[in-house]
């Protein structure tokens, strides 16, 4: 996701895949890393905190 990320910052607007990168992160960080991508749903109800 990373790769990403970054390919996106070429003249494309890469906050989208900033965003969803950062969600993923939380997400690993709260200990869901082996859970599949339905669980950034989660995140979605969460402040950024940022």
């Amino acid at each position: 996701m990373p790769r990403l990320a970054g390919a996106f910052e070429v003249g494309v607007n890469a906050e989208l895949p900033k965003l969803i990168k950062a969600m993923a992160d939380r997400s690993i960080a709260d200990g869901h890393g082996g859970e599949q991508y339905p669980v950034l749903i989660e995140e979605f109800g969460k402040p950024r905190g940022d």
